[in-house]
């Protein structure tokens, strides 16, 4: 959508092109000598491809694997369905690009925040007294992790959580392996920080993998060639069907 009187910038044309995985000949062919080599198509890797085409810069994303997606993997063999190996759910703000991507695609989204879940202690599942001790183990870690981001620490999680505190393992457990797929030595407080509240929290029926592929299958990546080395100056020019 435009705005009266105002120009559409070549920076928002091609930003809405990479929402829709059509992007122009020159952006998608894989070129022979770009200005930018991306090592990984992984969800990090394809994004700031789409960031540097959005600012006219030719590049090329170079893929180990024999696959688009790195951590997002959906397959169908082993269960039947749609199976995520790896991220397995839509989590963010109201203006998540995966989301829009996966409806504007025809994927159906599932409401992954109503989901419910038991909490057992030793035998038998927790009584309301438990309860209210997880809740509290929950509440002290998570405010724990906010205030030092308030105070602009970029520091392990693990380092800022209150110690001795009945049931907060848990609440690690599903802040940090859960939700960052990291442990809270390896967790940043100012990434959880700045993270902010979640708005969009869904499930893809058809597998979060494949709308990670399907957004990467429109950008210039390379498969199946690893990066052996990093050469860090101007010369030379990049090689198909070599290692860098």
């Amino acid at each position: 959508m435009s705005i009266p009187g105002r120009p559409i910038s070549r920076r928002s044309f091609l930003t809405g092109l990479l929402a829709s995985a059509t992007l122009p000949a020159w952006a998608t062919a894989v070129s022979s000598n770009p200005d930018v080599i991306v090592i990984g198509a992984g969800s990090a890797g394809l994004s700031a491809a789409q960031a540097l085409i959005a600012q006219g810069k030719t590049v090329v994303v170079l893929e180990g694997a024999d696959r688009i997606g790195g951590r997002a993997y959906t397959e169908t063999e082993t269960f039947g369905v749609p199976f995520d190996h790896g991220c397995s759910w839509v989590m963010g703000d109201r203006n998540l690009p995966y989301a829009k991507m996966a409806r504007e695609w025809g994927y159906d989204l599932l409401p992954h925040a109503s989901a419910g879940d038991a909490f057992f202690v030793n035998q038998h599942r927790a009584t309301p007294a438990e309860n209210r001790q997880y809740g509290a183990a929950w509440d002290a870690v998570e405010g724990a992790l906010h205030k030092a981001g308030q105070k602009g620490l970029d520091v392990p999680a693990s380092t800022v959580i209150p110690s001795n505190m009945d049931y907060s393992g848990i609440a690690q457990t599903w802040m940090g392996p859960m939700d960052w797929a990291v442990d809270f030595k390896d967790l940043s407080t100012m990434d959880v920080h700045k993270y902010g509240t979640i708005y969009t929290n869904y499930m893809v029926r058809q597998g979060y993998g494949n709308v990670v592929a399907r957004m990467g299958s429109a950008l210039p990546v390379q498969l199946s060639t690893p990066a052996t080395r990093i050469k860090w100056d101007n010369k030379g020019s990049y090689r198909r069907n070599a290692c860098w």
